[in-house]
């Protein structure tokens, strides 16, 4: 009948890399003596060890195992890889649950090469020969071949490029204050298609590289896009429009209604007796083929766009809502 078996102690080391450990007799001794205080059991009570190993002389188990002192019990070696101390575990417990000892040893240690796991021995055959000619004739011997490509698509990642000067001057509108960040506290960016119709989904702008390239003085920039319905697909060529920021209190102005000197931008503002009087303003991009006035006017304020011609003096003007040109095609 089998009998109940328990693990009384156990004793661990850190594992380190290959070439910074000691030697493996002074390492599998020290967890010996860890294992055996903590079960409080003398050594001399253990009636037999189990030790499995990597990379060692068949004899490495009496080699560990005499650091601590223990002499006439059987040393039962076990060379396997990856797997030295579970196996040593369950020969161990197979021979407390046969009745062939009450107290047993288990003890497990690699002490591994520098490398990967290859051919040790070369005068017999070698365990991955037939290993490594099945991989050979899936991926190609010598040949770079993609087993799979695994990507994501929902959320889709787009990579695109801006200008650098025009990052850093949004950089600096931003933190002054001029410019409020769209949505959540980033710049929402929208995906144009290669037909010319837009991504139903607004994505968001992620990060800017930290370098310019120096060939063409562009910033990297990433947005993350959702794709639920996968229309997007990794490889597409797109056009990215970027909202990058909203100015709270900005007015946009026809171009022509804005004077541009050296001295300064200015317009033309009609008051509520008809007179024409100029006044500085402060612009920001354009858009759309108007001028984004950021200082200087308020709404509902009227500014003369067209008619120049007509101004005789301080006579005062009669304005008109202005309508832009219609464009023939």
């Amino acid at each position: 009948m089998a009998s109940h078996v328990y693990v009384a102690g156990v004793g661990m080391i850190p594992f380190t890399k290959p070439g910074a450990h000691l030697p493996y007799p002074q390492m599998a001794a020290e967890a010996t003596r860890l294992a055996l205080a903590d079960a409080g059991v003398d050594y001399g009570l253990v009636q037999q060890a189990y030790v499995g190993y990597v990379y060692g002389d068949s004899t490495a188990g009496q080699r560990a195992v005499y650091e601590v002192g223990m002499t006439g019990i059987p040393i039962v070696n076990v060379n396997n890889n990856c797997s030295t101390g579970s196996t040593a575990l369950f020969l161990a417990r197979q021979a407390v649950a046969s009745g062939a000892a009450d107290c047993v040893l288990a003890l497990g240690f690699e002490q591994m090469n520098p490398g990967a796991i290859g051919n040790v021995f070369t005068d017999r055959p070698s365990p991955f020969d037939r290993f490594d000619a099945t991989t050979d004739a899936l991926v190609g011997q010598g040949d770079v071949t993609a087993l799979a490509v695994v990507q994501q698509i929902d959320p889709l990642y787009v990579n695109f490029t801006q200008s650098a000067n025009e990052a850093l001057k949004l950089a600096r509108a931003v933190e002054s204050g001029q410019y409020q960040r769209s949505g959540a506290g980033a710049a929402a960016v929208k995906v144009v298609l290669d037909d010319g119709t837009e991504h139903p989904q607004i994505g968001k702008l992620l990060f800017a590289d930290l370098t310019v390239d120096a060939s063409s003085g562009q910033v990297t920039l990433r947005a993350e896009v959702p794709n639920p319905g996968g229309r997007l697909l990794p490889g597409l060529y797109v056009r990215v429009r970027l909202v990058q920021a909203q100015a709270s209190q900005a007015i946009a102005l026809p171009q022509q209604g804005v004077i541009r000197t050296p001295q300064g931008d200015s317009v033309l503002v009609v008051d509520g007796e008809g007179k024409v009087k100029p006044r500085p303003v402060k612009l920001g991009n354009q858009q759309g083929g108007q001028w984004v006035v950021l200082e200087g006017l308020k709404a509902g304020e009227q500014v003369m766009v067209d008619g120049f011609q007509k101004l005789r003096g301080d006579a005062p003007v009669k304005p008109v809502p202005w309508q832009a040109p219609v464009v023939a095609r």
